[in-house]
């Protein structure tokens, strides 16, 4: 039987507050830089990082990258969501425009997405290819995986079977990490969840 463990890295804090960024563009708060630190310290046997190629991700891999002198892929297809005319925008501010669409999207994205959003199908769809071209390419090995929010409660909902309706339901916070462990045998694999937001040993 052949393992693969995934860990998935939740980036840290993003400059410019608590706003609708997904495809915007932030970089990291120093705070956001040292909790991310925090979350990966004395974990050293990956074999590959992968990252977003947003720059709250992918700066904090290149650096992580270097000093542990791992390779480094960037993947266009796990940034994160994109939130249409609600990008840069506080919750407030979209309650005041759009009454009660928030609540309709965290009840059924699938359904209610934002005005000019990416269709969350379609948004699920690339992040779970991209997830099975990387167990594909590095069946054995052990990867880190830098990205957001939005891509790990994708994850979730595909590896455990859940309904898009229970997507948001996830707390993910920032520098989250959460483990994933392949088992390959005889063409089957079995996906289970060994830990989410606490570290990992």
């Amino acid at each position: 039987m052949i393992l693969t463990k995934i860990d998935l890295l939740r980036h840290g804090e993003a400059s410019g507050g608590r706003y609708y960024r997904g495809s915007t563009d932030d970089l990291l708060t120093p705070a956001g830089w040292l909790d991310m630190r925090k979350a990966v310290m004395g974990l050293e046997d990956w074999d590959l990082i992968v990252c977003s190629p947003l720059r709250r991700c992918f700066n904090f891999a290149e650096r992580l990258a270097s000093d542990l002198d791992l390779p480094l892929q960037v993947e266009p297809a796990i940034r994160e969501y994109h939130f249409g005319e609600w990008e840069g925008q506080f919750a407030d501010d979209i309650e005041q425009c759009w009454p009660g669409a928030l609540d309709q999207f965290y009840r059924d994205p699938d359904q209610f997405p934002p005005p000019k959003g990416e269709v969350f199908a379609e948004f699920r769809h690339r992040i779970v290819t991209a997830w099975q071209q990387l167990i594909a390419q590095h069946q054995g090995k052990h990867l880190l995986i830098i990205t957001h929010a939005g891509v790990i409660r994708a994850l979730f909902q595909e590896l455990l079977d859940l309904p898009s309706s229970s997507a948001y339901r996830i707390k993910i916070d920032h520098a989250c990490l959460s483990r994933f462990q392949i088992s390959h045998l005889e063409g089957q694999q079995f996906v289970q969840l060994i830990a989410h937001g606490q570290r990992q040993n």
